[in-house]
C-alpha cells in the first residue's frame, strides 16, 4: 500500500506514473487495489476502475469501456466521450488515428484534477484495450495520471504488453509475496479465534486467502474453545480451488496431476502424465509454490493441501488422469500397491499388465492391512477378468478379504463359489475358505458337499518314515464341523478326532496344532496338557486370515479348562493386534470371546459392554451363526445386572436356524432362561433350561464348563417351591462332574444348599464360597456369601450374618450389580419348602416379592405383567402364593406386611 500511495502523491504533484501490481492467486492483490481505490476516491481525485475478464476478451475495448462508464457522473463531456469510444471500437484496426483521438480525450480528463486509472486482472484484458493502454502509456509523462494495473503471476498475460510498459521510466513493479510467519501471527491475533499461528502458517504457506479460510474453519469447528489445533475444513478446500481457478490452465493441470501422483510425483512424471513439456510443468510448479501450495522442493506443503486439490479435480478428467498415472508409475517401476491404487480409480484399461497388477496389489494391500484397497483392487479385477478359473479365484479372494470387515459383504458370492467347489472347479485352498464361510452362515449341506470333494481329491495323506503323519489342514475343517456342528450328519466324529490326535511332525502348521488342541478338548484330556497346548498355539501362531480359527480354538480351550485370567489377558492382547490389522471382524470375535470370559469371572457390566461392542463392530446380520456368542453374553449379563428391559431388546434379534444345531444355540437358550428367571417367570426359564439339556443330548455333547442347565433348572424349581425336584437335579449334576474342587462343583453346592434346611446349608455354602474365592469367580462368591449370611441369620447368628452380607454387597457393587437383581438367594426363601412355614418375612421368593411390591402400589395384574416382562397367568400364580405365604386376605393388606419385611431386611444388613 505504501508504494501505491507514493505513486499517487507523485501523481498529485504532476508526475505521471504506471504501477504494475503483481502477485499469485489468493495473495490479496484485488483487496489491495480496492483499498487503494477507496483512498483515492476519498481524496478528491477522479477514479476510473475496471476489471479484466476472460469472458470479455473478444469484446474490443471492453476494459476501456468499463473505465469510461465511470466518467458519466463525473464529467459533462461523458456523452461525447462514450460516442468516441463506440466509433473507435467500430473502426479499431483500420484507423490508427481513432486511438489517438480517444487517448486525447482521456488525457483531457486529468486537466482539472488528478486521474487514477485502476484496472485489476489486466492479464484478462482484451487485445484492443491493451493496445490502447500501451498507446496511452507513452503519453503520460506530462500529465497527472496514475495507471495502476493488477496482474496475477499465476496467470500471466501478454509478455509483449508487459515488456513495453516495464521499459518506461515512469513504470514501477510492486510484487506481492506470501505473508511471513510474523504477519500470519498478527492476522491470527486480530481475528481472536485462538488459532495457532504456527499451524496457520504451515497449512497456508502465508497465502492470505488460505489463512482467512482456515480462521473461518477454526471458528466454525472450535465450538467456543479459545485454543486448539487448526483443522482444514470445507472453506479451506474452496479457497484452494479459488487459487487454482484464478491460475493458468497449465497450473491447474500441474496441481491436479501432482495431487493424484502424491508421494510419487516428480516434474518428469507429471509431464508424462499430462503429455506436456517439462518446461510447462516447471512453470506450473513455480506458480504453485508462489501461491503457497507447494514447498520449494515441489512437494505439497501439507497433506491437507494435497487432499483439497485432489478433491476438486475435474470429475470428468479424474479417471483419465488416474489411468495415465497408473501407466506412468508402472513404466517407472513403482510398487504394485501404488499402481493398483490408481487403477481402481482409473477409466478402464485393458493392457496385459493390469490384471496381474491388481491381483498382486490386493495381496500386498492385505499384507499391509489395507483391506479397503484390497477389495477395490479385487472388484476391478473381477470386472476385467474373462477367464472362468481366474474369475473364481478372484471372487474367493474377495470373500476372504471382505471377511475382515463384514462377512455380509461376501455372502452373495457363496452360492456360485459353493457350486464351483462342489464340482471341483476350485483349488483346495479356496475350497477350504468357502467351506468356512458356508459354516459361518449355517449352510451346512453345501459345506458337506464341498468337504466330500476335498476329501475325495486328497491323495497326499502319507506317513513319514519316522511314523509321523504328514500335516493336512483338512483335519481342522472336519474337526471344526465336529465342534461347531456336533450333530451334523455325514461327519464321522470319532475318525475326525482320532486323526487329529495322531502324532504330528515337529514342523506341524498352526492349523494342525489347533486341530490337535480341539481334539484334546473334545476328548476331555487332562486340563494341564490342554493349557500347555493352548498357550503354545497362541505364542507361536501369527495373526492373519489363516490363523483366526487357531486363535479362537486356543482361547475357547482355555475357557473350558477354567484358565480365565490367562484367556482374558490373551484376548486383550489379540484385540490390539486386530485393531492394528484394521479388521473389525477379528476384533469383534475376540471381544465376544472376552465377554464370555468376563461372565465366568463375574464381571457382568464389562461383559455386557464387550458383547455390545462386538455387535457394534459387526452388525448382527453379518455375524451369521456365531451371533449367538455376543447375544447370549449380552442377554445373560443384562438380566443378572437387573436390566431385563435391556436384555429383552436383544431377544428379537434374528438368529439363523442352523445356530440351534451348535453349542452357540445351547448358550442362547441358557441366556434366555436366565432372562426369564430374572424377570420372575420361572416356568419359562424351566422350558429353556430343559431345552438346553435336550439340545445337548441331540448333539451328543455336554458343556459342563459353559452351561450347567441342571443347576439352573434347580434354581427355577426353588423359585417355584419344589425343593425335592431341585435337589434331584443338583445331585444328578454333581454325579456328572466327578471329584475335584471345580467352580462347577461350587455352583452345584450353592444351589443344593437352597434345597436343604438351614442347619445343613452352612457347610455346603462355606465350601462353595471357598471354591469361588480360590478360583476368582467373584460373582458366584458374592451370591454364595449372601446366601451364607441368610443361612446364619435364620439360625440366629445375626453378627455373622451382617458381616457376610456386607461382604456380599461390597462385591456386588464392585461388579456393577444391583443387589438381588435376580433370584440369587436360594437359601432362606420360599424355595426352602422344608421350613417355608417358619420363614415368615423372608418367605417370599424374589419374583414373588417383586410382584407383591407392585401390587401394593395398586397396579393391576396386567400392568405388573407388562412391567416385569412376564405373562398374566404368571402374575396371578405369584399373587396367589404371596397372599397365602404372608397370611393376608387381600391386596389392600400387602403394604403393611411389606413394611414388616423391609424392617427385617434392614436389621439383616446393619
Amino acid at each position: 500500500m505504501s508504494a501505491l500511495l507514493e505513486n499517487y502523491e507523485a501523481c498529485i504533484a504532476g508526475q505521471a506514473g504506471i504501477a504494475l501490481v503483481r502477485g499469485p492467486a489468493g495473495i490479496g492483490k484485488s483487496a489491495l487495489l480496492r483499498a487503494f481505490g477507496e483512498h483515492v476516491a476519498a481524496s478528491g481525485a477522479l477514479l476510473l476502475q475496471a476489471t479484466g475478464s476472460a469472458a470479455e476478451r473478444t469484446l474490443p475495448l471492453g476494459v476501456i469501456g468499463q473505465l469510461l462508464h465511470g466518467v458519466e457522473s463525473a464529467s459533462p463531456d461523458s456523452r461525447s466521450l462514450m460516442k468516441l469510444l463506440e466509433e473507435t471500437r467500430l473502426r479499431f484496426g483500420s484507423a490508427a488515428g481513432e486511438l489517438s483521438a480517444l487517448c486525447r480525450a482521456v488525457l483531457a480528463l486529468a486537466r482539472e484534477r488528478p486521474l487514477v486509472l485502476l484496472i485489476d486482472d489486466i492479464h484478462h484484458g482484451d487485445p484492443a484495450s491493451q493496445e490502447f493502454l500501451r498507446y496511452l502509456a507513452y503519453r503520460l509523462d506530462a500529465s497527472r495520471i496514475l495507471l495502476v494495473l493488477g496482474e496475477s503471476s499465476s496467470q500471466p498475460g501478454d509478455p509483449d504488453f508487459q515488456a513495453e510498459l516495464l521499459h518506461l521510466p515512469w513504470c514501477s513493479t510492486i510484487n506481492l509475496g506470501l505473508f511471513s510467519a510474523e504477519e500470519v501471527a498478527e492476522l491470527a491475533g486480530a481475528d481472536g479465534t485462538g488459532a495457532s499461528p504456527a499451524d496457520l502458517h504451515e497449512l497456508s504457506g502465508g497465502n492470505p486467502l488460505l489463512v482467512r479460510a482456515l480462521l473461518e474453519d477454526h471458528r466454525a469447528g472450535a465450538a467456543g474453545t479459545e485454543t486448539g489445533p487448526v483443522l482444514p475444513g470445507e472453506l479451506f478446500t474452496e479457497a484452494v480451488e479459488i487459487c487454482l481457478y484464478r491460475s493458468d490452465a497449465a497450473v491447474r493441470w500441474t496441481a491436479w496431476a501432482a495431487s493424484i501422483l502424491g508421494d510419487e510425483a516428480s516434474r518428469v512424471r507429471i509431464a508424462e502424465v499430462l503429455s506436456s513439456p517439462v518446461q510447462v510443468v516447471d512453470g506450473g510448479l513455480t506458480a504453485l509454490a508462489e501461491m503457497g501450495l507447494l514447498l520449494p522442493d515441489g512437494r505439497f506443503r501439507h497433506e491437507a493441501v494435497r487432499a483439497a486439490v485432489k478433491k476438486r479435480v475435474n470429475h470428468y478428467q479424474r479417471p483419465r488422469l488416474e489411468a495415465r498415472s497408473a501407466w506412468v508409475l508402472h513404466e517407472h517401476g513403482a510398487t504394485t500397491t501404488v499402481v493398483a491404487a490408481h487403477l481402481v480409480q482409473a477409466q478402464r484399461i485393458t493392457a496385459p499388465w493390469v490384471l496381474p497388477t491388481l491381483r498382486e496389489g490386493a495381496e500386498r494391500a492385505l499384507a499391509e492391512n489395507d483391506v479397503t484397497l484390497a477389495l477395490d483392487c479385487l472388484r476391478v479385477a473381477r470386472d476385467l477378468c474373462t477367464d472362468e478359473a481366474a474369475s473364481l479365484e478372484i471372487k474367493t479372494a474377495i470373500v476372504s478379504a471382505a471377511w475382515r470387515v463384514n462377512p455380509r459383504m461376501a455372502e452373495h458370492y457363496l452360492p456360485e463359489l459353493a457350486e464351483a467347489a462342489a464340482q471341483g472347479r476350485l483349488g483346495a485352498r479356496d475350497a477350504r475358505v468357502v467351506t468356512g464361510c458356508l459354516l459361518w452362515f449355517g449352510r451346512t449341506e453345501d459345506a458337506l458337499r464341498v468337504l466330500e470333494v476335498l476329501i475325495e481329491a486328497d491323495t497326499s495323506r502319507k506317513r513319514s518314515a519316522a511314523g509321523f503323519r504328514v500335516p493336512h489342514e483338512l483335519d481342522l475343517v472336519r474337526l471344526w464341523m465336529v465342534y461347531g456342528y456336533p450333530g451334523l450328519p455325514g461327519i464321522d466324529r470319532q475318525s475326525a478326532i482320532e486323526a487329529s490326535l495322531e502324532p504330528l511332525t515337529p514342523m506341524q502348521s498352526p492349523p494342525l496344532r489347533a486341530s490337535a488342541l480341539l481334539a484334546a478338548v473334545v476328548c476331555e484330556e487332562e486340563s494341564g496338557e490342554i493349557v500347555v497346548r493352548a498357550e503354545q498355539a497362541l505364542q507361536t501362531t501369527p495373526f492373519n486370515d489363516n490363523t483366526m480359527t487357531v486363535i479362537v480354538a486356543a482361547l475357547i480351550s482355555l475357557i473350558l479348562v477354567d484358565q480365565l485370567s490367562t484367556a482374558d489377558s490373551w484376548c486383550r492382547k489379540l484385540e490390539k493386534d486386530a485393531v492394528t490389522h484394521r479388521s473389525p471382524v477379528w476384533q469383534a470375535i475376540l471381544v465376544a470371546v472376552r465377554a464370555l470370559v468376563e461372565i465366568r469371572m463375574g464381571r457382568l457390566a464389562e461383559a455386557a459392554e464387550s458383547a455390545r461392542s462386538a455387535l457394534e463392530l459387526v452388525p448382527a446380520q453379518g455375524w451369521g451363526v456365531p451371533v449367538t456368542a455376543p447375544l447370549s453374553a449380552l442377554i445373560y449379563a443384562e438380566s443378572l445386572l437387573g436390566h431385563p428391559d435391556k436384555a429383552a431388546a436383544f431377544l428379537g434379534v434374528p438368529v439363523p436356524e442352523a445356530a440351534y444345531a451348535t453349542p452357540g444355540g445351547v448358550m442362547l437358550l441358557w441366556a434366555r432362561g436366565h432372562f426369564h428367571l430374572a424377570s420372575g417367570n420361572p416356568y419359562a426359564a424351566l422350558d429353556d433350561f430343559y431345552a438346553c439339556g435336550e439340545l445337548m443330548s441331540d448333539l451328543g455333547i455336554e458343556l459342563h464348563a459353559l452351561v450347567q442347565w441342571r443347576t439352573d433348572a434347580a434354581e427355577a424349581y426353588l423359585e417355584l417351591g419344589d425343593a425335592q425336584r431341585a435337589r434331584e437335579l443338583v445331585e444328578e449334576q454333581m454325579a456328572l462332574l466327578g471329584p475335584g474342587r471345580t467352580w462347577m462343583r461350587g455352583v452345584s453346592l450353592r444351589v443344593l444348599a437352597g434345597a436343604c434346611e438351614p442347619k445343613k446349608r452352612l457347610p455346603l455354602l462355606q465350601e462353595a464360597v471357598d471354591i469361588f474365592r480360590d478360583q476368582g469367580h467373584r460373582l458366584k462368591e458374592a451370591q454364595a456369601l449372601e446366601e451364607l449370611g441368610r443361612a446364619h441369620y435364620k439360625l440366629g447368628h445375626e453378627k455373622q450374618a451382617r458381616s457376610l452380607n456386607r461382604k456380599a454387597q461390597r462385591l456386588m457393587r464392585e461388579l456393577g450389580m444391583r443387589q438381588q437383581a435376580r433370584p440369587s438367594t436360594p437359601a432362606g426363601t420360599a424355595r426352602d419348602t422344608a421350613s417355608a412355614e417358619q420363614e415368615n418375612a423372608l418367605g417370599l421368593s424374589d419374583a414373588e416379592l417383586r410382584v407383591a411390591s407392585l401390587a401394593a402400589r395398586s397396579q393391576s395384574n396386567r400392568e405388573i405383567a407388562e412391567e416385569l416382562f412376564i405373562t398374566l397367568s404368571t402374575v396371578e400364580q405369584h399373587m396367589t402364593r404371596v397372599l397365602r405365604k404372608l397370611g393376608v386376605r387381600s391386596r389392600g393388606d400387602l403394604s403393611a406386611k411389606l413394611l414388616e419385611i423391609q424392617a427385617e431386611e434392614e436389621a439383616l444388613t446393619r
